[in-house]
């Protein structure tokens, strides 16, 4: 089942990335229509062209990983490489995208979904990269074909017996009673404390 896979920690975040993407191409589209960018090479339209560009890019690309996690189920050295060589390019593309379409004067420049999608992809590009290297560091303790639920229970049960006879063997010091210390109760009116 894919929620109980690797990539499906990663999934929801690559969905956002498509649908952020979508969001950032049509805010460009929309401001390079009103604009009137048809033939003009300035550098906001260059930007906008930009941002069309590298949307469609990065969204096609993060729709194919998600169907090849899918197709490729049993494959997960290949959908690992694909993850990180998809999510390497995201964050180069969006670090650009970032740079040229917020900066003055550039069709990013003022506060709306344009600025705010941008820099939401890029974020969730970095998320995405940290997490696939995160993965390649430190990997799960369970194999890639077993997950934690399909342990049998025989093997719960001894893990437990260890562990309880490892508990059993921790020698427990005793406080001699001379060693404690007197509690006293003073009184305060009727009240003690």
């Amino acid at each position: 089942m894919i929620w109980q896979d690797k990539f499906s920690r990663r999934f929801a975040q690559w969905g956002f990335l498509v649908l952020a993407s979508i969001v950032s191409v049509s805010s460009s589209v929309g401001w390079f229509q009103s604009a009137s960018c048809d033939s003009s090479w300035t550098a906001p339209c260059a930007a906008a062209r930009y941002t069309v560009s590298w949307g469609i890019v990065v969204c096609v690309l993060s729709l194919s990983t998600i169907i090849a996690s899918f197709l490729l189920k049993e494959r997960k050295k290949i959908i690992f490489v694909v993850e990180v060589g998809v999510s390497v390019l995201s964050v180069v593309l969006y670090a650009i995208g970032v740079a040229r379409v917020t900066a003055p004067n550039a069709p990013g420049s003022a506060i709306g979904n344009l600025y705010y999608f941008t820099w939401f992809s890029f974020l969730v590009s970095v998320i995405l990269f940290i997490d696939c290297i995160m993965e390649k560091l430190h990997p799960s303790s369970t194999s890639e074909t077993e997950s934690p639920e399909e342990v049998p229970d025989e093997e719960k049960q001894v893990e437990t017996s260890s562990a309880a006879a490892k508990m059993s063997e921790i020698p427990v010091e005793t406080v001699p009673e001379a060693a404690m210390p007197e509690i006293q109760v003073a009184s305060v009116g009727d009240t003690k404390v």
